[in-house]
C-alpha cells in the first residue's frame, strides 16, 4: 500500500508488524529456524498458504485503490462471482454429496464468511490498508483458540507466547 497508493506507514504500524511477524514465526515454527523444535509443516500447504497471502493482499489493494466509490456488498458481491464456477470446476472431481449435517456448516460458513468480507471490505475502505490489514494476524489466535475448544489441539508454550504477541 505504501508502494503502489503512497499510503504512510506509522510508527506504531511498523511496531505491530514486527511485533506480530514474530508471534507468526512462533506459531508456525518453521524447521529453517527452529530446528527440532520445529512444527510439523507440509511444504505444499505451507506454499499454498502463501501465496494464499499474497493473492490476499492483492485484493486488499485492490479494495484500497477502489476505495469508497464502490458499496461494500457490490465488491463483496465479486468474490463468490469468480470462486464459484471455478471451485465448482474442481469440486466436480470427486464430488460427494453432503449429509443434512454438512449442508447445515456449509450454510453457516458461507453466512459467516458474507459477514466477515464485509466487514473487512468496510474496514479496508475507512482505514490505510497497513494498520488495517495487521489486525488480521488475530485469526491465528481465533485458529488457535477454535482449535483447543473444538478439536481438543492443545498448542506448545511457543504457540502461546506467539499468540501472545499476535494479541
Amino acid at each position: 500500500a505504501a508502494a503502489l497508493l503512497g499510503e504512510r506507514i506509522t510508527l506504531n504500524a511498523a511496531a505491530a508488524l514486527a511485533l506480530c511477524s514474530v508471534g507468526v514465526l512462533l506459531v508456525a515454527r518453521p524447521a529453517a529456524l527452529f530446528g527440532q523444535q520445529a512444527a510439523p509443516l507440509d511444504g505444499f500447504a505451507a506454499a499454498v498458504a502463501i501465496l494464499g497471502a499474497i493473492l490476499s493482499s492483492v485484493a486488499y489493494l485492490s479494495i484500497r485503490a477502489i476505495g469508497t466509490r464502490e458499496h461494500p456488498l457490490v465488491i463483496v458481491l465479486y468474490l463468490p462471482l469468480v470462486s464459484l464456477p471455478a471451485a465448482a470446476v474442481f469440486s466436480a472431481i470427486g464430488f460427494v454429496m453432503p449429509t443434512p449435517r454438512e449442508w447445515a456448516l456449509l450454510v453457516a460458513i458461507g453466512l459467516l464468511t458474507q459477514g466477515a468480507q464485509l466487514a473487512l471490505t468496510r474496514g479496508l475502505q475507512l482505514e490505510a490498508a497497513g494498520r488495517a490489514t495487521t489486525v488480521g494476524y488475530l485469526q491465528i489466535v481465533f485458529a488457535a483458540l477454535w482449535g483447543v475448544l473444538f478439536l481438543g489441539e492443545v498448542p506448545g508454550p511457543l504457540t502461546a507466547v506467539g499468540a501472545l504477541l499476535l494479541l
